[in-house]
């Protein structure tokens, strides 16, 4: 597998197919090989990269919000997850993981697709 460019590494036009492409990643690292650090990682870069679009595109209004709310709500899920890992419950890390995924990988289909019209 090749690895994955890391937000400093990325032009602020390929940021979009970066975001997809670790959302993804996190998403199969969870279904098919239960990697949860793996997995944390790439939907941490998805949180940075998240605030990076936003600001580098000096989104104001409902643009900037949405993404910040989505990269507020990936944080939090992460968070959770790693308190769950810390006591022992990593069956719930990997479904809180799961969710944190899913949800934004949603949110991202919806937010950049009003950001691309």
């Amino acid at each position: 597998m090749r690895p994955l460019a890391t937000p400093e590494d990325l032009e602020s036009t390929a940021v979009r197919r970066v975001l997809a492409e670790h959302v993804r990643l996190a998403g199969e690292l969870l279904t098919q090989d239960r990697e949860l650090q793996k997995a944390a990682e790439a939907l941490t870069t998805v949180e940075d990269l998240l605030a990076r679009l936003a600001a580098e595109h000096a989104l104001e209004g409902d643009e900037a919000r949405h993404l910040l709310a989505l990269r507020d709500e990936l944080g939090s899920r992460l968070l959770a997850a790693a308190a769950l890992d810390v006591i022992e419950l990593p069956d719930q890390a990997a479904g809180v993981l799961k969710r944190a995924a899913d949800t934004t990988e949603a949110g991202l289909r919806e937010i950049l697709s009003e950001l691309a019209r």
